[in-house]
């Protein structure tokens, strides 16, 4: 039977996400700011549709006084160190934030940044390939060669003007206020 109606291989598309998901393969980013650093864990509770859902808690890594575990309710689950990031995606091409928990990425991207070669790693594109499933996952990182960012990338993450004081209280760190307004000529400078 011979069905023109679709594509052979179509498949339905779906918006990306705010989110930085590391599937099978290579995921390859820019980094466009600096790292912050924390705690996060999960809890579950009840969205406004009284669905089930996990949350994100966070707290932020304070050198001066250390982590505490009871800093957590005891219903928080899974706390892991994290580092979070802006980051242009070029598989999906948008902005996102990356939620670095995996220590082997934190630690490659540490000897990239001290290496005298390769530096700061906002200055270049890295590749992050995933395999394996599970327990079994591993992930390798590679610089790609140095080159400027594209002046678009750059204005899209300005101009989404990410708020991290929400995403520190598992808000929309995305939530576009209509007020606020980017000045182009700034950012293609």
């Amino acid at each position: 039977m011979n069905n023109d109606f679709l594509p052979k291989d179509y498949k339905e598309k779906t918006p990306p996400s705010n989110y930085t998901k590391l599937e099978e393969g290579e995921t390859v980013l820019r980094i466009l700011d600096k790292p912050i650093m924390g705690w996060q864990g999960w809890e579950d509770g009840v969205n406004d549709k009284q669905e089930k859902v996990s949350k994100p808690v966070r707290v932020k890594d304070d050198d001066t006084q250390g982590f505490q575990v009871d800093s957590f309710d005891e219903e928080v689950r899974d706390v892991k160190f994290f580092w979070a990031m802006p980051v242009w995606n070029y598989n999906e091409k948008v902005v996102q934030i990356w939620v670095v928990t995996q220590a082997s990425i934190r630690k490659a991207l540490v000897a990239l940044s001290n290496s005298k070669a390769w530096g700061n790693p906002i200055d270049y594109d890295i590749s992050v390939t995933r395999t394996g499933k599970e327990k079994e996952t591993k992930y390798s990182v590679m610089p790609t060669p140095k080159e400027v960012i594209s002046p678009k990338i750059q204005a899209d993450y300005l101009a989404l003007n990410i708020d991290w004081e929400a995403w520190w209280k598992s808000e929309d760190p995305f939530n576009k206020d209509e007020g606020k307004s980017v000045d182009l000529d700034k950012i293609l400078k």
